[in-house]
């Protein structure tokens, strides 16, 4: 029939037109969609790196040479005249080292010179207003009045609170590490001698004084470098009045090196000698083979000039960053009723700055 005609093709056009209309309004959907956003590589935020430093610390050790005391000048019963020419400059050390060769046992040891050295006990007392804070005592004279004399000189650096290395009143005494603490930076000393002119350690108490000993010298050094930051070595040792080190001296620095020393301070000689840098890779040993005499009554030429080594040292809080050697040159000086120690003359401070070789201490 021709309704039914008329009827299929509404229905047909109906169809279409939906159909048409779905595509079309994807179509349109689809263009007017935002595209999905991009994917990229995220790298954070780039930004300059922040710089925090620490603030660095500056810190001075110092050794004085020897102090020895002749029958002129052993029984003086205040010291500190004789250093006031220096005391100021001393005082502003943070760390101050002297080797006191002559005992201080007092008088009921006798009062002696050369050849068995032994003074007041009052040489304490200048020496410690001097700003010391430790005592080398590991020398040809330590057993010059024997074992009982050692004993009372050490008991009379115990009575004044003053630090010794190198000799020790019991095995107890010589087991109890040399560590100190400056600021961020800790040091640790070990100190020998090559004799005892002739004197022996009992047997039964070997611990009296440390001897110069290749292998002690390792062990103690290595022992030592594990727990501090700086490890200085002090050695009584060399030739008397030679102006240069001999070759046991540089064979004896060069095992302390290579046991990880930092420092080497020298005495003995009486005279002065240079300096020397020892280095294997990255690690530095500053050495003074000889720092002359700092307080005698010697009148042989060369030994009235001595002075202070100096080394300066940066630490950053937690590591050493840098330490500088200089030198402080003094001259014992001979006036009516005393012996003084005072710097020396600017011609005479420029010469044997030269021959220790390193720059002067300002």
């Amino acid at each position: 029939m021709k309704w039914v005609t008329w009827l299929s093709w509404a229905v047909l056009i109906l169809v279409v037109t939906v159909v048409g209309y779905t595509q079309l309004y994807g179509v349109i959907q689809t263009l007017l969609k935002p595209p999905p956003p991009s994917i990229t590589n995220f790298d954070g935020v780039s930004r300059t790196a922040q710089k925090f430093e620490l603030p660095v610390e500056t810190i001075t050790i110092g050794m004085a040479g020897d102090v020895l005391l002749h029958d002129t000048l052993n029984n003086y019963t205040d010291y500190r005249p004789s250093f006031e020419g220096v005391r100021e400059m001393t005082n502003e050390l943070d760390f101050l080292i002297v080797n006191l060769e002559s005992l201080a046992a007092g008088e009921e040891f006798g009062l002696s010179g050369y050849p068995n050295f032994n003074s007041t006990e009052t040489i304490i007392d200048g020496i410690k207003d001097l700003g010391s804070d430790l005592v080398m005592v590991s020398n040809n004279h330590t057993l010059d009045k024997r074992p009982a004399g050692l004993q009372a000189s050490l008991a009379n650096l115990k009575e004044r609170n003053l630090p010794y290395v190198g000799a020790y009143t019991s095995q107890q005494d010589a087991d109890q590490p040399r560590i100190f603490s400056l600021g961020s930076v800790t040091i640790g000393v070990v100190s020998y001698t090559y004799g005892l002119n002739g004197h022996r350690v009992p047997n039964d108490q070997p611990y009296l004084v440390n001897l110069i000993d290749v292998t002690k010298i390792q062990k103690d050094i290595r022992d030592l470098e594990e727990q501090v930051d700086i490890t200085i070595a002090l050695m009584h040792w060399g030739t008397e009045y030679e102006l240069d080190a001999n070759e046991e001296q540089r064979y004896v620095a060069r095992i302390a090196h290579q046991a990880g020393a930092d420092i080497l301070f020298g005495g003995h000689p009486h005279v002065l000698q240079p300096y020397e840098l020892l280095e294997t890779g990255e690690q530095q040993t500053h050495v003074f083979y000889s720092l002359g005499n700092f307080f005698s009554g010697q009148t042989i030429e060369n030994t009235n000039y001595g002075g202070i080594a100096v080394m300066t040292l940066t630490s950053d809080g937690k590591q050493v960053l840098s330490a500088t050697p200089s030198f402080y040159p003094t001259e014992v000086t001979f006036t009516p009723g005393r012996v003084v120690v005072n710097p020396m003359t600017e011609t005479d401070a420029s010469r044997w700055t030269s021959h220790v070789g390193v720059p002067k201490y300002e």
